[in-house]
């Protein structure tokens, strides 16, 4: 793995929470703060109810962005882009228990007849650390 999928591996791995905005039908954007997941091939993981507005803008539009950011004092930010599914079978569960493993918190929805689970394939990222001088800010396009 290159040194900047190492960096932006190393980052997803310290933080869990991620602000995903999907599409609506009506073409309006609409954010929602969730906890997440990583897979070594910089996917993410995530979960909802079918009965969410992310869930019902998912069906209609797979494309997402996401931002993951810290506070001030390290500056460190990811741009994300990609393309959301929907996992079911085996891969229901293997995403359920990465999700569960890394947000034990999440354990009270894990069970619930509305949970759905999403992987999160990259199409592009950007990684700013502002701490630095210079800056080191990088793209990848997957």
């Amino acid at each position: 793995m290159t040194s900047q999928k190492n960096k932006i591996l190393n980052f997803l791995k310290t933080n869990n929470l991620m602000v995903l905005s999907t599409i609506s039908k009506n073409n309006t954007s609409q954010s929602a703060l969730v906890a997440f997941a990583e897979t070594e091939h910089l996917e993410l993981i995530f979960g909802t109810f079918s009965t969410t507005r992310k869930y019902t803008n998912l069906k209609h539009n797979t494309r997402v962005s996401i931002v993951i950011g810290t506070d001030e004092t390290t500056n460190l930010t990811l741009q994300y882009e990609g393309i959301a599914s929907e996992v079911t079978g085996n891969e229901f569960e293997q995403c359920k228990n990465l999700q569960l493993k890394k947000n034990p918190t999440s354990k009270k929805y894990a069970n619930h007849k509305d949970q759905r689970y999403f992987k999160i394939t990259p199409k592009w990222i950007r990684y700013s650390d502002l701490s630095k001088n210079p800056e080191e800010i990088f793209e990848l396009q997957l």
